[in-house]
């Protein structure tokens, strides 16, 4: 009966382990691959919301768990948010927040809003 108790928590322990999205480089993904792919698949405002959605839920639970957003995360909301509504005032802390984030950006940024 021991044996069986160790087994199981090891067992969920593995299985925790195994479904975190929370890259060796200590970056949380969440569900970026599978919702930026539908986006590429199924082009459409609801594949584009859900995307958005998944990047917003990413940068929430990067701050919740004290991790620096993945690159390029911020950036790509603030241009989906221009891409949805042009007059979007929150596109622009998101640049900024890439900036601050990942300096190195802040040329391709930029040029980006000079387009």
């Amino acid at each position: 009966m021991k044996n069986f108790a160790v087994g199981f928590v090891v067992f969920f322990a593995l299985l925790g382990g195994g479904c975190t999205t929370v890259s060796e480089a200590g970056y949380y993904w969440g569900k970026y691959s599978y919702t930026y792919l539908e986006t590429i698949r199924e082009p459409s405002m609801e594949s584009n919301e859900k995307h958005i959605e998944s990047l917003r839920e990413i940068l929430a639970k990067s701050d919740e768990r004290s991790l620096k957003p993945p690159p390029g995360v911020s950036a790509e909301l603030g241009f989906w948010l221009l891409k949805m509504d042009p007059t979007n005032r929150e596109a622009s802390s998101l640049f900024e927040r890439e900036i601050a984030a990942y300096p190195e950006a802040e040329v391709f940024i930029k040029r980006l809003l000079q387009l």
